[in-house]
């Protein structure tokens, strides 16, 4: 069993900036042909991101966390505070985003840290952290899981070759061992150190080599997650990637024999790629259509450059 097993996703709270960038306004201040752009929109599936570069990280990271404190049962303090982050980093040196999100959520005594460490799967592994650390604490502790970041630079904010546009999202996430919420079943992550140097993707060969790869390792950790449940991909209601490729994806659902009506890539062309976010912008996104049935299941999946490959499996929950 996935060592997180039979821990609650109790509320999950999502902001994004309301300012949206067409795909071809980012392809432009990148130097991308119309033929570039063409590529990014009819066969990566990327339209438009949200990004407002006069919002802060802050600002950004702040009102989910205050809106998931809020409607999960009010004011009641986390034990934890984990701030997730894709890109290696995204403040200064001196700075702990970390600190500063509990500061300015006035959560005093909750002990901070990053997660970092497996790109964009990172998400899925401070879940699985976090499930281990409330362990330890008394009953009805929760942790308070919130990632986001924002494109900073050229290379941050599109991976032409592989298809990303990097917008603008965050989520928030209380998560307890008690209580109702969704739970997690089952939880899978694999790593292939051979792609750690990730720049080496924008020449054809090691691209190939690594879309290959990730296909394999995307289905393998759906695989482990599946066993741990003691399910099939028949019992999966919906399949929940990140907002990558939609030709990575659909390589993907070809090898595993998903059918595409349990595919959910709505939010691809609005919001792009959301680094770590991805994952439960997507959940919460079908949470909040009604679409997430009690009793039912759903798989979340996600590659990180590095390499981590990592899969997560949900059964529904009433709130």
């Amino acid at each position: 069993m996935s060592v997180a097993d039979g821990l609650k996703l109790v509320w999950t709270e999502v902001f994004v900036p309301e300012r949206e960038v067409r795909a071809a306004e980012i392809g432009a201040l990148h130097g991308l042909a119309p033929r570039q752009v063409a590529v990014l929109e009819r066969m990566h599936g990327v339209a438009s991101v949200r990004w407002d570069p006069d919002l802060s990280l802050l600002d950004l990271l702040v009102p989910p966390a205050w809106k998931a404190l809020e409607r999960a049962g009010g004011r009641q303090e986390p034990a934890y505070l984990i701030y997730v982050h894709a890109s290696p980093e995204v403040a200064p040196a001196n700075v702990s985003v970390a600190r500063e999100l509990r500061d300015a959520l006035g959560l005093g005594p909750a002990q901070v840290f990053a997660v970092s460490q497996q790109a964009c799967s990172s998400t899925l592994a401070a879940l699985e952290i976090a499930g281990e650390l409330l362990r330890a604490e008394a009953p009805g502790a929760r942790a308070l899981v919130v990632n986001g970041e924002q494109p900073f630079t050229e290379l941050n904010q599109m991976h032409y070759p592989i298809g990303d546009v990097m917008g603008e999202g965050a989520t928030a996430t209380l998560v307890s061992w008690d209580g109702p919420g969704d739970e997690i079943r089952g939880y899978a992550v694999r790593h292939d150190g051979s792609f750690a140097d990730s720049l080496t993707l924008y020449e054809a060969a090691p691209r190939r080599r690594f879309v290959d790869t990730s296909i394999d390792m995307i289905v393998k950790v759906v695989g482990d997650v599946l066993s741990q449940g003691g399910l099939t991909l028949a019992d999966i209601d919906h399949f929940i990637p990140s907002n990558i490729s939609r030709v990575f994806w659909s390589q993907v659902v070809n090898a595993l024999g998903v059918d595409r009506d349990r595919v959910f890539l709505d939010n691809l062309p609005r919001y792009g790629h959301c680094f770590a976010a991805d994952s439960l912008i997507n959940y919460e996104t079908l949470r909040k259509g009604g679409r997430l049935a009690p009793g039912g299941y759903s798989l979340l999946a996600c590659p990180g450059l590095g390499a981590s490959f990592a899969a997560m499996l949900l059964r529904h929950g009433a709130r």
